[in-house]
């Protein structure tokens, strides 16, 4: 049998009491969830490299992110 000590039920008492949320829930439609970004695409450029992130159902092919390499910093 295992009796809890006075230091132990005072650690268990611990508990942060936190204030209530000032700002409403986000409400967020399953579609909008699903497309990730605006228009369902986002494309980020790097020093050599333009990586592009599609939402998932958006193209035919299946196609979720597209990474090119160029050789000049221009993405050309």
């Amino acid at each position: 049998m295992h009796y809890v000590s006075q230091e132990e039920e005072n650690e268990m008492d611990k508990h942060l009491d936190m204030p209530p949320s000032w700002v409403e829930p986000i409400k967020l439609s399953l579609r909008d969830f699903q497309m990730r970004c605006p228009q369902g695409k986002k494309t980020k450029l790097y020093k050599r490299a333009k990586l592009e992130k599609f939402a998932h159902y958006l193209m035919k092919d299946g196609l979720v992110s597209k990474l090119s390499m160029y050789d000049n910093r221009e993405c050309r």
